[in-house]
């Protein structure tokens, strides 16, 4: 979001009046959602939760939405997800917190699933982490904590 919510980025002209989205990916921080293992520019993380984690989150979410605003255009989270390998109840935090983020901001986020949260083959299984995410987003909000 940082490379997107800023000045440098151009956001196209709108043709057609209230058509034009702007749409991101949402993989931070990396080390946690998306290394699957070490490398020589990083370690990666097992576990995601703590209160810097989070603010973190809020921090990213806060500056695509001020931009939003500033540009006057809806923002679609198009891709979210963290690795199946990380530890489940940091996997399972960590995706509802960032579509929570996102929906408590009037942003669209859309999981990113390659057969790991929900069965590609009869019976269609939902994964525990996922089932939490579905839970908690169905759940009343409380606005008091930004999510």
């Amino acid at each position: 979001m940082d490379k997107t919510a800023t000045d440098m980025f151009i956001v196209p002209r709108d043709t057609v009046a209230n058509k034009l989205l702007l749409s991101v990916h949402y993989y931070t921080p990396w080390p946690f959602a998306g290394m699957t293992k070490d490398e020589s520019w990083g370690k990666m993380r097992q576990t995601w939760g703590t209160a810097e984690d989070v603010a973190e989150l809020r921090r990213n979410f806060d500056k695509m939405e001020n931009f939003a605003k500033r540009k006057d255009i809806p923002v679609f989270v198009g891709e979210f997800g963290a690795a199946n390998s990380k530890d489940p109840r940091s996997r399972a935090k960590w995706m509802a917190s960032v579509a929570l983020t996102a929906q408590s901001r009037g942003m669209i986020p859309v999981l990113w699933d390659i057969g790991q949260d929900i069965s590609r083959n009869p019976p269609f299984t939902v994964s525990p982490e996922l089932t939490f995410v579905l839970k908690q987003l169905q759940a009343p909000k409380d606005v008091s904590n930004g999510q």
